[in-house]
């Protein structure tokens, strides 16, 4: 009696005796299917119960909370920005590590500082590390997340790869290039068939790890349980949030863009199906915005076929919303 009077009141009525004993079976039968609904419904799409929310954040203060803080860990998607956070972290706090990779799992590895940096910043490529991060970033420090937009991201990518992978690289495992001299530069010519079949459909280094894989739906439940000190930032505005971490915690130090960008005509063409040789960032521009569909990135799988911890909607809540913070920075209410 007293399970079907909370039961009765889980739903919002005040408990009356049942008339018959079929009418108990009934409530209690409804009962059962609209919690099992329920918890299919949370199942299907975990965020229903989280209700994220997100908040813009000043210039002001955001520079207050640096100032106030001892230590900021900075984290990078691949291709926003990161070799440019790594290197500002080196200036200001003599602590930086390049390469591709994540330093926050095995920073006593590194023996190259004697006190804690005051900014440590990485790329970041496994969901599970960044989860971690979370976890265990003290309560004092600062967590900054620098997102970019993925099809801007991976477009990016794709360039890296294949200037820096595959053309600086004739002997990977990826694609074979054509090299042809023609002044001013020596031309490395791809196949355009083979760069679809063999880079776009199977992503590699910079071009897998996309948002959607590191922002996964276990990241926003940790996130909305540990409620850490944790901002998100649009790539773009890395250069004002090095200027505000450097009035607080190294003056001396100028931020300079380090982004490294290649000079349009770097000598990469990718050989057309008619024939006819397309400078990269050219076929890049035509073909950026289908490249997610190609990849098939909205699947809830990924390209091996393993389930995907895939939560869309606030990646593009958060895209929406740092798009419209004058900083472009902001965090979870």
């Amino acid at each position: 009696m007293d399970f079907l009077c909370q039961a009765t009141l889980f739903r919002g009525h005040e408990y009356k005796t049942p008339k018959s004993p079929r009418r108990t079976a009934s409530r209690l039968l409804l009962l059962f299917l609209s919690r099992t609904f329920l918890l299919a419904w949370v199942a299907s799409d975990p965020l229903n119960y989280l209700h994220i929310e997100m908040e813009c954040l000043s210039a002001e203060y955001l520079s207050n909370l640096f100032s106030s803080r001892p230590q900021i860990f900075v984290a990078v998607e691949p291709k926003a920005s990161g070799t440019s956070w790594i290197g500002f972290a080196k200036q200001c706090s003599g602590f930086g590590v390049t390469g591709y990779g994540n330093v926050f799992e095995d920073l006593f590895d590194y023996e190259n500082f004697e006190k804690s940096p005051i900014i440590i910043a990485s790329h970041v490529n496994n969901p599970t590390k960044l989860i971690d991060l979370m976890r265990n970033v003290p309560g004092s420090s600062v967590l900054l997340y620098v997102h970019r937009e993925e099809t801007d991201r991976l477009a990016s990518a794709l360039k890296h790869v294949v200037r820096m992978r595959i053309c600086a690289n004739p002997d990977n495992n990826i694609l074979t290039p054509v090299f042809s001299q023609q002044k001013p530069f020596l031309r490395c010519i791809l196949n355009e068939t083979e760069l679809v079949d063999q880079v776009l459909r199977h992503p590699r280094y910079e071009m897998r790890s996309s948002s959607d894989k590191l922002l996964g739906c276990k990241f926003w439940q940790t996130a909305e349980m540990l409620w850490p000190n944790l901002l998100f930032s649009d790539f773009a505005n890395s250069d004002m949030l090095k200027k505000l971490i450097s009035t607080t915690y190294c003056p001396h130090v100028n931020p300079v863009k380090m982004h490294r960008a290649h000079a349009p005509g770097s000598g990469v063409f990718v050989l057309s199906v008619n024939g006819t040789h397309v400078p990269l960032d050219e076929w890049v521009a035509q073909k950026r915005l289908v490249m997610q569909y190609a990849l098939k990135m909205g699947s809830n799988t990924d390209l091996d076929g393993a389930p995907l911890d895939q939560c869309l909607r606030p990646i593009h809540y958060l895209e929406k919303v740092i798009s419209n913070c004058s900083s472009g920075v902001s965090r979870l209410l």
